[in-house]
């Protein structure tokens, strides 16, 4: 019985063509969000409040691949209200919302470098006034991102045109003290 002549140059083209494909998957975009207790909270004097000073809530999102992350931009997907019987939509959120990146002019996407950590803007509080404000754009008559004190569930989104995206929760308690605002993953 006489074997079959096998057509090196397909299957050396299929190999490379493979391997090109690991590589390109091994080094690609992958978004991540995470808690960083030294990074969250930042205070600071807020502008458009008349220079009060305010407290800033942020979480962390890291490039955990090889290749920069394009366009990545962080939305506020959903909020509800902690009530004693489990978490309830909060009343005029609509998602999603653009959130801000930290430091940033503006909320335009932004791209991520490998293994460089960016802060993205949750909410804020501010000194004398007891809201709890989220840091999204301009909002349409109606749209509600300024809630008052009490608990919070809020699901936040990070993705790109070429990493993936992450989701995470986030409990947030405000008290109406502008101090005491306080952020906790939800595992």
């Amino acid at each position: 019985m006489q074997l079959p002549e096998i057509p090196w140059a397909a299957v050396g083209g299929w190999a490379l063509r493979a391997l090109t494909r690991a590589r390109t998957w091994w080094r690609r975009a992958r978004l991540k969000i995470y808690f960083d207790p030294a990074e969250t909270y930042h205070v600071r004097h807020v502008v458009d409040h008349n220079n009060q000073l305010g407290r800033f809530c942020h979480f962390m999102v890291r490039n955990e691949g090889k290749e920069i992350a394009r366009q990545c931009r962080v939305r506020l997907m959903a909020v509800s209200a902690l009530t004693p019987d489990g978490p309830v939509p909060a009343a005029g959120f609509v998602a999603p919302r653009t959130l801000k990146w930290a430091h940033e002019p503006d909320w335009d996407p932004r791209d991520i470098e490998p293994d460089v950590p960016r802060r993205a803007d949750l909410c804020y509080t501010v000194d004398g006034i007891p809201v709890l404000i989220f840091f999204t754009p301009p909002q349409p008559s109606g749209v509600q991102t300024i809630f008052p004190a009490g608990g919070y569930r809020v699901r936040v989104r990070v993705d790109s045109e070429n990493g993936g995206r992450d989701e995470a929760t986030y409990d947030i308690a405000f008290d109406g003290t502008w101090q005491t605002v306080s952020v906790t993953p939800v595992l």
